[in-house]
């Protein structure tokens, strides 16, 4: 995991005291979510959940596959022209090869490189499933 990625999960932890596949989700737009994505993947311990908006995934050659079973909402619009909306899809392909139950891919149509009002209540909805209700209110 990029080191300061690690620190701010590790003060995150601490700070209340509970375990790491409880409270922590990763999540990004654009370069953001490839960090996301390479952080959690690499993180010692599986995390709560991984989101990635409107991104692409790199080094995926050397992620491990330890933690191949947290949960992802992948989004991204169909008309991005900054992060092709096809390299979502291949990173949505390489990440259902071996976490298809746990990978949901959604397509906003019309939706450039950027957010919509649809895009975040679907990840309002993702953290409300994936973290404990209390943490969650």
């Amino acid at each position: 995991m990029y080191a300061p990625v690690r620190t701010i999960v590790h003060r995150c932890v601490h700070s209340i005291n509970c375990t790491v596949d409880i409270i922590c989700t990763t999540g990004g737009i654009s370069q953001g979510g490839a960090l996301a994505f390479y952080s959690a993947y690499t993180y010692p311990k599986p995390l709560a959940g991984i989101i990635g908006l409107s991104c692409w995934m790199c080094l995926q050659h050397l992620l491990p596959k330890e933690n191949s079973s947290i949960p992802v909402l992948q989004c991204h619009g169909d008309c991005d022209n900054l992060v092709s909306y096809d390299w979502g899809k291949m990173v949505s392909d390489y990440i259902k090869t071996f976490n298809s139950s746990c990978h949901t891919f959604k397509t906003y149509h019309g939706l450039g490189h950027t957010n919509s009002v649809q895009e975040m209540m679907d990840m309002k909805d993702f953290i409300n499933k994936h973290l404990p209700e209390d943490l969650t209110a």
